[in-house]
């Protein structure tokens, strides 16, 4: 039983992340977007 919590708090861990990872390349390549709109301007 305890190793099943475990093993469901580690999942927990690595989606979050997984979704912190997803979330900083959107940002990169969100603020990249900008800066080449920013230098076409």
């Amino acid at each position: 039983m305890n190793s099943l919590i475990c093993t469901e708090e580690n999942f927990l861990v690595m989606q979050s992340m997984v979704l912190f990872m997803i979330f900083h390349v959107i940002k990169g390549q969100f603020i990249n977007e900008v800066k080449e709109k920013t230098n076409v301007y």
